[in-house]
């Protein structure tokens, strides 16, 4: 009886929790190398735009695992949950002052160590923006030809050195186009 109504409490938590822990995330960042938005929540529905890793979105409504987002351009679509990480404004905030990379190169891999034979963490498009993952000194995480960065969930991977611009840098030297 006991292990019965235990189980039951647990499960209820687990339907309740995620929620009431999302109720105040209104706003989400892009987690893959590039996600897919659609005009209705359903992967069978039309596509309607892409986004890159780094791209800030303001939540507006969701059904099941899909979200209704706004992109930066303006552009409303649905994505799913598993595409982004939830944030509230104050992570948002963070998230957006923080130093970043930019990826330069076409395509590229994240990996768990500064090696090409480690496991690899994800891929990287061109354009992909990640934030730089510093060390105990504030100082920017280089080994073996390698920089740390930082995914917009707070995973840690390591990407080849060539294939990253510091973000700053990189803007400073483009020209809008009319």
């Amino acid at each position: 009886m006991r292990t019965d109504r235990l189980k039951l409490i647990v499960a209820v938590a687990a339907l309740v929790l995620p929620s009431v822990m999302n109720a105040q995330k209104n706003y989400a960042v892009v987690d893959l190398s590039v996600a897919f938005f659609r005009e209705k929540a359903g992967y069978e529905e039309e596509l309607g735009t892409q986004n890159l890793m780094g791209t800030p979105l303001e939540v507006l409504d969701s059904t099941g695992y899909w979200l209704k987002v706004r992109t930066p351009e303006p552009y409303d679509a649905w994505v799913t949950d598993l595409a982004v990480t939830r944030m509230d404004s104050l992570q948002l905030k963070d998230y957006i002052a923080a130093p970043k990379y930019i990826c330069v190169t076409r395509w590229t891999e994240m990996w768990s160590a500064p090696s090409v034979k480690s496991l690899r963490v994800s891929d990287m498009v061109q354009g992909d923006i990640v934030r730089i993952w510093k060390d105990g000194s504030g100082r920017p995480v280089r080994s073996r030809g390698f920089l740390g960065v930082i995914l917009p969930s707070g995973k840690t991977a390591y990407v080849k050195s060539g294939d990253l611009e510091d973000f700053t840098s990189w803007a400073a030297t483009r020209k809008a186009t009319p």
